[in-house]
This record gives structure tokens, C-alpha cells and sequence, in this order.
């Protein structure tokens, strides 16, 4: 499904927020909202979540290599780095940090931070990743992974891993741009963004979180430039689409990239929108989930019909509806997004 055109999706904007005509949708310097601005870590620290995810490191990232490589990683260097390997798999290793922040256990921050270092590591002078495969996609995830671990680990003052931190910043910056150059980012949209609302989110989080960890104000031009066409692109009965259609699994994905964003945009109207944008995807997410906090995959577009890069048919993704959920109460205020993750949370049982 195409986006509508610029000016109806102000048009529709500007309905939806009251807003008055001399308002726009470019990345303006409204005043402050006067509510308390929540921050990557406190987001993160529920109690919920805490419980249900990350007493169970397990249910944060698996298949992990003593190196640190992830998965397919870790048979790619197994193999003597021949075949395709994806950079996108060591982003579990931000979950597995932002589990140890909230825990303050200093053994799965180290793990996360060995399995971001990896990631790090096969990242060339000019911010790419050779020989990774679907590179423009691949590469933003990492990109929303490392500055999201960034943000944590400054937001939490952990001295012990700033200077750490510190180091990544000028690889996140080179990432950044490398996902911005022209053969690189035109490519990548022809291919790998179009069908997938979620991929806006990310690019919008991840460009947020970065401009925020490395200071560089360009990236959070770029941010909003995503979340603008990312918001344009729901349907009216709240589905973000997912090759067309809507995918159980992917809008939560897209709830979750969308949310972070939402912690860092500095424009308030986009913020508004972004408010009533998840409040109708988890609605409509609602729809399919059952009592016991089940998902149906019935019509879903994505999920189970490809397959993950492992090769095996993609599954829900329970770990993060229950973070888009948890999100969704954080965002809007609605208690409703609670009592459906309590619902998901019990299903993990």
C-alpha cells in the first residue's frame, strides 16, 4: 500500500491533532510539553517486564557464542567467514544489557556489551559491513541496538562501561551515515523498506537514539523524516502493513521502534501522532489475542509464512508484544495495554 500524498497526510494530521493552520509537519521547536518526559531507562525498568523477561535472560537472547556471535554468526565464523552473515543478530545484545542496567547485574551487561563488540568488530572505516547480507535492513537494527545501549548505559551512570561507550560513538556515527549515502539508502528502500511499516519505526528509533548518544542533530532530521512516512502509511483500522497487509507479529515490532522514538522526538505534534498511531495498532493487535494471552496468526501476512534467518518458519514474537504492550499503557496512559500484557505475561508460564 502506497502512502498517501504529503499534503492530504498533513491535511489528516492536522484533524486529528486540533491543530491550527499555521502548524507543519516539519521538525519544528515547539515548546515543551509540560508532562514528565520518560527516558529509555525508566521505560525500561517495569515490573512486568523485570519479572517476566529479564529474570529469564534466556527469554532476551539465545544461541550465543563464547565470542559472542549470534546464531548465524556464529556458524558464518565457524566457517571461516564464508557465506552471508547478518549484523542484525547481535542486536539481542542491547536486550541483554538493558536487562542487566535494570537489574544492575553487571554479568548480562557484560555479555550484552561482548555480543554489541563483536558487532563492532566486523564494522569497516566506512560504517558498512561487508559481505553482511540485506545490508541496509541489517545495519539498522544494529544502529537502534548500539545507541540504544549507549543512551542506557550513560542514563544509568554506570562508570565502569562509559569509557566503553565512548568508543562506540564514533562507530555509530559512521553506521549512520553509511545507511544514509545515496547508493546505500535509495537501495535499501527499493528492496527492504516499502512493505514493511515496522522498518520506519526502526530507522526513526534508531536515528533518534543515535543524534541523542552522539550529538550529531542531522541523524534526528533524518528520524522524524521516517516517522512522518512511517505514520502515513497506517490504515484506518489501526494495521501498520506488512507486505500489504496486516502481520500479528510485526505490529508489535513496529509498536516497539515506534515508542522509542517517541522518547526522543523533540516535536510535539509528531509526538501526538505518534500517541494515537499506537493506540490503534494495539487495538487492532488486541483483536487477535485470546484470553490466556494467545496470539491468532490467522491472516497474518509475515508470520508463519517466511522464514527467520536461521531457515525456520518466524514465530510470534511474544517478548515483544509484551514490550509494546507495556509501551503502549507508558505512551497513552490507558490502563486497557496493562491488562492485556499481565494476559501475555502469563501465557510465557
Amino acid at each position: 500500500m502506497k502512502s498517501p500524498p504529503r499534503l492530504i497526510y498533513a491535511a489528516w494530521l492536522f484533524l486529528l491533532l486540533g491543530m491550527l493552520p499555521g502548524a507543519a509537519l516539519t521538525q519544528d521547536q515547539s515548546p515543551a510539553s509540560t508532562e514528565k518526559r520518560q527516558t529509555l531507562l525508566s521505560s525500561a525498568n517495569d515490573k512486568l517486564l523485570i519479572n517476566t523477561l529479564y529474570k529469564a535472560p534466556h527469554r532476551m537472547a539465545g544461541g550465543i557464542s563464547p565470542d559472542g556471535a549470534i546464531s548465524v554468526n556464529a556458524d558464518w565464523e565457524k566457517n571461516g567467514k564464508t557465506g552471508v552473515w547478518y549484523i542484525e543478530q547481535q542486536r539481542y545484545g542491547a536486550d541483554l544489557l538493558q536487562a542487566g542496567v535494570v537489574l544492575k547485574d553487571d554479568s548480562l551487561i557484560d555479555q550484552g556489551v561482548k555480543i554489541l563488540e563483536w558487532g563492532f568488530q566486523q564494522e569497516a572505516a566506512d560504517g558498512g559491513f561487508p559481505g553482511v547480507g540485506d545490508p541496509h535492513h541489517s545495519a539498522s537494527f544494529f544502529l537502534e541496538a548500539a545507541s540504544r545501549s549507549v543512551l542506557l548505559l550513560e542514563q544509568a551512570h554506570l562508570a565502569k562501561y562509559l569509557a566503553t561507550a565512548q568508543t562506540w560513538k564514533p562507530k555509530i556515527v559512521a553506521m549512520g551515515r553509511w545507511l544514509n549515502r545515496p547508493e546505500i539508502a535509495e537501495k535499501g528502500r527499493a528492496k527492504a523498506l516499502d512493505p514493511f511499516t515496522h522498518r520506519f519505526y526502526l530507522l526513526a528509533a534508531g536515528y533518534s537514539e543515535a543524534a541523542a548518544a552522539t550529538g550529531e542533530a542531522e541523524f534526528q532530521t533524518w528520524a522524524h523524516n521516517y516517522a512522518v512516512d512511517g505514520l502515513g502509511r497506517q490504515q484506518p483500522d489501526g494495521t501498520n502493513p506488512e507486505r500489504g497487509g496486516f502481520d500479528a507479529s510485526y505490529q508489535g515490532v513496529g509498536v516497539v521502534f515506534a515508542s522509542r522514538y517517541y522518547l526522543q522526538c523533540p516535536d510535539e505534534a509528531i509526538r501526538a501522532a505518534l500517541k494515537t498511531m499506537i493506540a490503534k495498532a494495539l487495538d487492532k493487535e488486541m483483536t487477535m489475542i485470546d484470553p490466556n494471552g494467545e496470539v491468532s496468526l490467522e491472516g497474518s501476512t509475515r508470520t508463519p509464512l517466511e522464514t527467520g534467518r536461521s531457515g525456520k518458519p518466524k514465530t510470534m514474537d511474544y517478548k515483544v508484544l509484551l514490550m509494546a504492550l507495556v509501551s503502549g499503557e507508558q505512551v497513552t496512559g490507558d490502563p486497557k495495554y496493562r491488562e492485556v500484557a499481565e494476559r501475555v505475561a502469563r501465557h510465557f508460564k
